[in-house]
């Protein structure tokens, strides 16, 4: 006699992905060149900073939120201004060199 498969729970039948809100990116680009012109006038240092910034923080959220191990000791500041000093004087080396 065949095995025959377990049966699904009724959960994984009636399960469907979670319906998102977003912006169509034909709307973000109107509203984000407007913004983006004061910017561009800044000097390249400025703008790499801002830069280096929202990247910094990027990464800061994907070593805290998503890496588990992360959260096995608790948090300190000194580790996160470490971290982000370390980065920053990293983009400042490649800035320098290039």
């Amino acid at each position: 006699m065949p095995l025959a498969p377990a049966p699904l729970p009724p959960t994984w039948l009636a399960w469907r992905p979670p319906r998102k809100r977003q912006t169509p990116p034909a709307l973000l680009l109107p509203i984000g060149a407007p913004v983006a012109l004061p910017v561009a006038s800044f000097p390249p240092v400025v703008i790499a900073g801002f830069l280096s910034f929202g990247l910094m923080a990027l990464l800061y959220l994907v070593t805290e939120e998503l890496l588990f191990e992360a959260h096995e000791k608790p948090d300190s500041p000194l580790i996160s201004a470490m971290f982000f000093v370390g980065f920053l004087v990293l983009l400042l080396i490649e800035e320098i060199m290039v």
